[in-house]
């Protein structure tokens, strides 16, 4: 009663031993996310047509873009709360899975009371916020101070905890998708608003053993505005 359902036949019916079998696109939400997107439309006075999951949406991108029949290939997108897994298998998807680490995991994880030769070193949310984004993860054996408060050293073992929690979280989506049947995963491109961390791409690549890029527009989709917040 608390959620929206809805679904799409995304082929011909399929004969196994006299009983027709669909494949099917199920997506849902609950009542108070959908009701909460309409409050805001209706005071900008707009009407929407239907409400896309981002996996799907992301179908649809894959669908226009791809001309490789057969290629499993996975998106990764990093939010602010939540990470996104999407496996495709040539144009159609296959496998959708949220997890619950996102961008804000990596802040909070610096944010840690520290010890040092200078006493007790806590950041603020906003200060890790800000040496995350100029700084990434830093890189093994890096040993610098940034702003007299903190070292690289420390700042990759406090992320060290949410990053592993994201690449074992990863790691179980493709252990299920091999289990139920599926191929090797063969490229991960990253998207979402975290995805840029610096050092983020090359370090998911060292662990999960697979190439991962970040994601790019294809052609003829241009952004008009960049979001500040």
């Amino acid at each position: 009663e608390g959620a929206f359902l809805d679904y799409e036949i995304t082929g011909d019916a399929v004969d196994e031993n006299g009983v027709k079998k669909y494949e099917l696109i199920v997506a849902t939400s609950p009542t108070e996310t959908v009701n909460r997107a309409l409050s805001l439309l209706s005071k900008t006075g707009i009407k929407p047509a239907s409400f896309t999951p981002s996996c799907y949406a992301l179908q649809k991108l894959v669908d226009s873009t791809s001309t490789q029949k057969k290629r499993v290939a996975c998106f990764i997108d990093i939010g602010n709360s939540l990470t996104e897994v999407a496996i495709f298998d040539g144009k159609n998807l296959v496998f959708s899975r949220m997890i619950p680490v996102g961008g804000k995991d990596f802040t909070k994880s610096m944010t840690a009371i520290l010890a040092s030769d200078r006493g007790r070193v806590q950041l603020s949310f906003e200060e890790a916020e800000k040496i995350k984004r100029e700084l990434g993860i830093p890189q093994e054996g890096e040993s610098r101070v940034i702003d007299d408060k903190i070292s690289t050293p420390q700042i990759l073992s406090m992320l060290r905890a949410p990053l592993q929690q994201l690449v074992s979280e990863i790691d179980r989506c493709f252990a299920y998708y091999r289990e139920s049947g599926g191929e090797n995963i063969t490229s991960v491109m990253l998207a979402g608003r975290s995805a840029s961390l610096k050092g983020l791409a090359p370090f998911l690549t060292e662990e999960l053993g697979v190439a991962v890029t970040l994601a790019t527009l294809p052609d003829g989709i241009t952004v008009l505005h960049e979001w500040k917040g």
